[in-house]
């Protein structure tokens, strides 16, 4: 069904039609979104386009990677003043 179902191979030909294959990690959320629009079709009687699931997946894809970067530690310079923290001696 996520192979070759006309709806799949349409939209894994958009795919290949689009060069999305430049990371591999875009096939996992592809598959994912082609299940999501078999589910809308079979409960919701919902069509989805090829390029519908498409642009669904790279966006998706695309919001997890940014919300699991992870920030570089930046080393700390010894001489640089911290405000908050001085301890205040009376």
């Amino acid at each position: 069904m996520l192979f070759e179902c006309p709806p799949a191979t349409q939209t894994w030909a958009l795919a290949m039609h689009l060069s999305l294959w430049g990371s591999l990690a875009i096939i996992p959320w592809i598959l994912w979104f082609l299940w999501k629009a078999r589910n809308g079709k079979v409960f919701e009687r919902k069509d989805s386009t090829p390029l519908e699931v498409l642009q669904l997946a790279t966006s998706e894809a695309a919001s997890w990677s940014l919300a699991h970067v992870v920030p570089e530690k930046r080393e700390v310079d010894d001489r640089t003043p911290y405000p908050y923290y001085r301890i205040r001696h009376h």
